[in-house]
C-alpha cells in the first residue's frame, strides 16, 4: 500500500477515535510515514498529555497489527507537534491567543504580531501597525514565536 494511502486510512481511523466522548477535545495535526516509521501528530484543545497519545498508539497498532499496512516490523510514534512546528490546525489557534506569531499568507505576505482573537473562521492579529482580521483559508503557515 501507498504511504498516500495509509496516511488517509490513518486519518479516517483517528475521525472515529476523536469522536468517543473521552478523545473529542483532540484532533488530528498531521501524519508522517518513513521507510517502516508512522510519527502520529496529535493535538487537544487544552494540549495532550502522555496518556492520550500511549492509548491512541494502542489503538492504531491494533489496525496495523491487523492489516500489515507497514509490514511485520514497524515504529509507530504518537506525539503532539512541538512548539516549534508550525501550526497546521485551526482549532491549535485558540490555545495561543495572547501569544505572538509569524504567519505567511497564500499571497506570500508575512505578518508579525500578538495573536488577539479568534472567531468565526478568522485569527485577528494586533500588529506594530495596526489591528489585522485574517481569514482562516489564507493562512499558509503560522508559527509561535516562542520567548522565555
Amino acid at each position: 500500500m501507498e504511504p498516500k494511502e495509509i496516511k488517509h486510512r490513518i486519518s479516517e481511523l483517528l475521525e472515529k477515535w476523536f469522536i468517543q466522548d473521552d478523545y473529542n477535545s483532540y484532533f488530528l495535526v498531521g501524519v508522517q510515514i518513513t521507510k517502516q516509521k508512522l510519527s502520529v501528530f496529535i493535538d487537544g484543545d487544552e494540549g495532550v498529555s502522555f496518556g492520550v497519545c500511549k492509548k491512541t498508539s494502542r489503538y492504531l497498532e491494533s489496525f496495523l497489527d491487523e492489516e500489515k499496512w507497514l509490514g511485520e516490523n514497524y515504529t509507530i510514534e504518537v506525539s503532539s507537534p512541538g512548539a516549534d512546528k508550525p501550526l497546521k490546525n485551526p482549532r491549535q489557534f485558540n490555545k495561543h491567543v495572547g501569544r505572538k506569531a509569524d504567519v505567511l499568507l497564500d499571497d506570500e505576505e508575512k505578518v508579525q504580531g500578538k495573536i488577539k482573537e479568534v472567531k468565526d473562521g478568522i485569527l485577528v492579529m494586533e500588529t506594530s501597525k495596526s489591528e489585522r482580521e485574517i481569514k482562516f483559508e489564507n493562512i499558509i503557515e503560522m508559527k509561535i514565536i516562542v520567548s522565555f
